[in-house]
Order: C-alpha cells, then sequence, then structure tokens
C-alpha cells in the first residue's frame, strides 16, 4: 500500500463514518432531544423552523463541547440537560470524522499529486 492509497483510503473512510454518524445524529439524538424540548416549552428557533437543519452544527458543537456557549444561539442548557452519554459520544464521532475528512480532502486539493 503506497501513501496515496492510505491516503485515499483515510478520506473515504473518515467520509463514510462522517455520512454515517451524521445521518444517526439528526435521527436519533437530535430528534429525542428536540422531542424532549418540546415538552418543556421550548421551540425549534424561527430561522430554522421550515427544517433546513441549520440547527443541526450547533447541537453537534454544543454536545461535543460539553458546555454553553457564550452566546447561545438555541436553548444550549436544555440541549446539555437532554442528551444522553450516547448522543455526546456521537456528537464527538461527528465532529472528529468531519474534521479529519475535510484536512485530508485539503491535502489532497492543494498539497498532493494524486
Amino acid at each position: 500500500m503506497t501513501e496515496e492509497d492510505l491516503i485515499l483510503l483515510i478520506a473515504c473512510g473518515s467520509m463514510i463514518i462522517w455520512c454515517f454518524s451524521f445521518l444517526l445524529f439528526t435521527r436519533t439524538s437530535m430528534k429525542t432531544i428536540e422531542r424532549k424540548m418540546l415538552d418543556e416549552g421550548i421551540d425549534i428557533p424561527w430561522w430554522d423552523e421550515k427544517g433546513w437543519g441549520l440547527r443541526i452544527s450547533t447541537f453537534v458543537s454544543v454536545l461535543a463541547r460539553g458546555k454553553q456557549s457564550k452566546i447561545p444561539v438555541l436553548a444550549d442548557e436544555a440541549i446539555l440537560r437532554h442528551a444522553r452519554t450516547y448522543d455526546r459520544v456521537l456528537a464527538r464521532v461527528v465532529s472528529y470524522s468531519f474534521i479529519i475528512f475535510m484536512l485530508v480532502s485539503i491535502y489532497i486539493v492543494y498539497m498532493a499529486d494524486l
């Protein structure tokens, strides 16, 4: 296995892991947390009522960091309160796999002659 093959394997593997974990996060973690928030009376933000998915990255970043942001866009406290360990781990998998995929992709595009 050459260096180019290894780089492509890492890129493809991290992309597949990111896509699968992203889908799992939106279908399991976000649905559960949003349902609990709606039971408390906390609505979906007005800027994402049509379901464009703009709040997904905010959910992931809040759960991956494990603390509230200084200027919360969503109800960070409620997200952290309702999150399970599974949700936090899955948010970290989404974040890390995306970062690895982007770094390797940037390397492939700008620095490697593949």
